[in-house]
């Protein structure tokens, strides 16, 4: 189950970072929400990093961030995820606090799984959103990037 979690992630980590390439590449004509949806992504994966670490975090979900900071908090995201996959067992409970304060708990698999899950969601959006602005999505689907 590591190495599959693993790969998700790589695979996960692939996806962003085009995505994030495409809109550098696109420059000013990027639509705002799209850029709304990515920062969304990324902090969302920091935060439950953080959960996991048992770490307080402060970082907004939904509070846009720069273009330029996307691609650090990508790796960074990506690094700690793969190091929580190596360092701990994956039927370990997570006790945690959601945005709302409301406190929940979940296996380390399902809070990793989600994460991915997660992402794919809001890169389907973001997909959708290009289309709407009459601008070409990347194509970040996942049986391509394992051909």
């Amino acid at each position: 189950m590591k190495t599959f979690l693993k790969n998700l992630f790589e695979y996960d980590h692939y996806a962003n970072a085009k995505i994030i390439r495409h809109m550098v590449e696109q420059g000013e004509t990027v639509p705002h929400r799209s850029l709304d949806l990515m920062s969304h992504i990324l902090a969302s994966h920091d935060t439950w990093n953080t959960r996991v670490l048992e770490y307080e975090t402060y970082q907004p979900i939904w509070e846009s961030m720069p273009l330029d900071r996307f691609s650090p908090v990508q790796w960074n995201n990506y690094d700690t995820s793969i190091k929580i996959i190596e360092a701990n067992e994956l039927d370990q409970r997570v006790a945690y606090k959601n945005s709302q304060g409301n406190e929940y708990g979940n296996t380390l698999a399902d809070i990793l799984f989600h994460i991915v899950n997660h992402s794919s969601y809001h890169r389907g959006q973001i997909a959708a959103d290009f289309k709407r602005n009459n601008l070409a999505p990347a194509s970040v689907e996942y049986i391509c990037y394992k051909r």
